[in-house]
Formats: C-alpha cells, structure tokens, sequence
C-alpha cells in the first residue's frame, strides 16, 4: 500500500509512504523487495512522469536502484528522468568508468539544458583528474555559450583541478 501511494494525488501522502518505506528498508523489512516490484511496475507503466519520478525516489531510497537500471534511464525521451539519473548516478560516491563514459557521450549529444547543467554539477564531484573528458565535452558545443549559468557550472568544476593539470586546461581553453 506505502508505494502504491507514489501516485497518490496528495503529495503529502506520497512523502509519508516514501519515508516509511525508506524506513522499513533500513529496518530490513522483509517486505520491502514486494514494495520494489511494484514501485518498478510503476515506473514502466505509468505515464505520468511525476509518478514514474516519485516511483524512481522510492526505489532509490529502498535501496532498490542499481547502476544498470539508472544508465538505461539515461537513454529516456524525458530530461527529468535523465537528469535524476544522473544526480543518482552521481549522488552517493564518484560514478563508475561506464558512468563517467555515458556522462562524456551525454554531454556532447544531449540537447536538453537541463542535463547539461546536471552534467556540469556532476564535475565538481569527480576527482580531479577525472573532470576534464566531461567538461571538454561540455564546452565542445556553443549551443549554452551565452548561458548564464552553464559556463559557470563548467569553471566552477575545473576549477580546482587547473593546477593539478596545466596542461588540460590549455587543452580545454
């Protein structure tokens, strides 16, 4: 009943059913793996993309998503999906080398501004050596030059790297 809520019209409702699954999960309610069978169903079967986002939250905080799912989530027609993909996808520690590559190939052909600036807040978790592939690709386009917030999402994540790799940065200038 808790994650058949995430499509419930009052979203008060949806919060309490989230954070009592979430609790049941770290409780290590045995329960919980029948709740992701049907927040999954909801999320493919659903169309709205508010209940396929609350099913996705769900899941995340059941511990229920795992890198396979989220990187074919980030292949999907909606940018919000695609950009809490890629927040999950980046959310907890340093992504995966598949991550960081799908980041890299997002980052040069995906159109939508949003996953752009997503992409660009994902450099400033990468470690240092790690940002440049994602922000030459960032920049590899003038789609957002004029953006007033692109770019600076793009300095603020090499930034700290320039002085580790001068020669990056000349690359990427």
């Amino acid at each position: 009943e808790l994650a058949k809520l995430q499509t419930h019209a009052n979203d008060w409702h949806v919060r309490q059913a989230r954070r009592l699954l979430q609790e049941r999960a770290m409780a290590g309610r045995a329960d919980t793996r029948q709740a992701q069978k049907i927040l999954r169903g909801i999320y493919m079967n659903s169309s709205s993309i508010t209940h396929r986002l609350r099913a996705m939250w769900a899941l995340h905080v059941t511990d229920g998503l795992k890198e396979d799912w989220l990187l074919k989530q980030t292949h999907d027609e909606n940018e919000h999906i695609r950009v809490w993909a890629i927040k999950l996808l980046n959310d907890s520690s340093t992504p995966s080398a598949a991550a960081l590559k799908r980041f890299v190939h997002m980052a040069q052909t995906d159109a939508a501004g949003l996953v752009q600036l997503y992409l660009a807040s994902a450099l400033q978790q990468l470690p240092h050596a790690q940002r440049w592939p994602l922000a030459t690709a960032l920049v590899s386009h003038d789609k957002f030059a004029n953006d007033p917030v692109l770019p600076l999402m793009v300095w603020y994540g090499i930034n700290p790297a320039i002085p580790e790799n001068h020669d990056e940065a000349v690359k990427l200038i």
